[in-house]
This record gives C-alpha cells, structure tokens and sequence, in this order.
C-alpha cells in the first residue's frame, strides 16, 4: 500500500517521482497539500555538544543547517561559543 502523500515529505516525494523539490512544492501547494517536514530529533549526546563548538562548526559535524543548531541551542538556553 502506498503512503498517504499528506503525510509524505515534498523531498520523498521529488525522489519517488523524479522531480525537483520545487516542482513538488509548487504542485502541492496548487493542489492545497502541505509538505510535511522530515523531523530530525536531536539526541542528548547532539545536545551536551551546543555550546562547546561554534554554530558553523556543530551545523558541518553534525550535518544539521546553521539554523537548525542556533534554534535548539537558543531553545535550551545555552550561550553561543565564539572561538
């Protein structure tokens, strides 16, 4: 049985069908269907490292956007490192 495509990530999407992500966006947001995005949970081990590296630095090594790592170290409260 197939996924539901609500429930299915515009970027699976554009690899099942072998189109671009955009295309995929564009057509399911015509059609009213949201992109569900791929959650990526963050383990206690990814979290005792905010702080000790740089954002840029924590982002490359974990293979996370800079956003994503800035975002969950401001949420945890924890100060940003300079060098």
């Amino acid at each position: 049985m197939r996924d539901n495509p609500v429930h299915v990530s515009c970027k699976q999407v554009s690899k099942q069908v072998g189109r671009a992500y955009k295309a995929v966006w564009a057509r399911r947001n015509h059609l009213g269907i949201r992109c569900v995005p791929i959650v990526r949970h963050w383990s206690s081990e990814k979290d005792a490292l905010l702080g000790k590296l740089t954002d840029e630095e924590l982002a490359q090594r974990l293979g996370r956007t800079f956003c994503a790592v800035k975002v969950r170290r401001t949420q945890k409260g924890i100060p940003k490192r300079t060098h």
